[in-house]
């Protein structure tokens, strides 16, 4: 909708400047697959930027983005093995193994770079549950 009447004589000299606003969101690594850095992308998206602002934090997430592609390449090689004779079972039994030590690898991971909502505690919520705690004695305290 357009505004009515004349424009006025400051309208016509508005000017956008640039502002600094830079996206301080990191890149992924030119060392990671395809997969990889797309999920690298997923994850920093979907993540407040200052997450990420030191390299112990981009390096957990390397290992985090590494581990997933792990996972993901033993639970295809799971699927594609046939357990027909006793030394494809055990093959079979040691990749169950391997997933499930990577599975715990990346929930640590995932814990370190706070991304579970279990590890998140923000200011807001912490100031609202200090507001809601009982000011006088607990009755154990009596």
């Amino acid at each position: 909708m357009r505004q009515r009447g004349r424009k006025s004589r400051f309208a016509n000299e508005l000017n956008v400047i640039a502002g600094g606003f830079v996206d301080k969101r990191p890149k992924p690594p030119d060392r990671l697959s395809n997969e990889c850095k797309i999920l690298w992308r997923d994850i920093v998206r979907d993540e407040p930027p200052e997450l990420f602002a030191t390299a112990a934090t981009r390096d957990m997430l390397l290992d985090y983005c590494l581990t997933r592609e792990l996972i993901e390449r033993v639970r295809k090689q799971i699927a594609d093995t046939d357990d027909a004779d006793a030394k494809t079972r055990k093959l079979v039994w040691d990749l169950t193994k391997s997933l499930s030590i990577l599975i715990r690898d990346s929930v640590l991971l995932a814990t370190k770079l706070r991304m579970t909502n279990k590890s998140r505690y923000s200011k807001i919520e912490a100031g609202t549950a200090s507001r809601n705690t009982l000011k006088e004695d607990k009755p154990w305290q009596l």
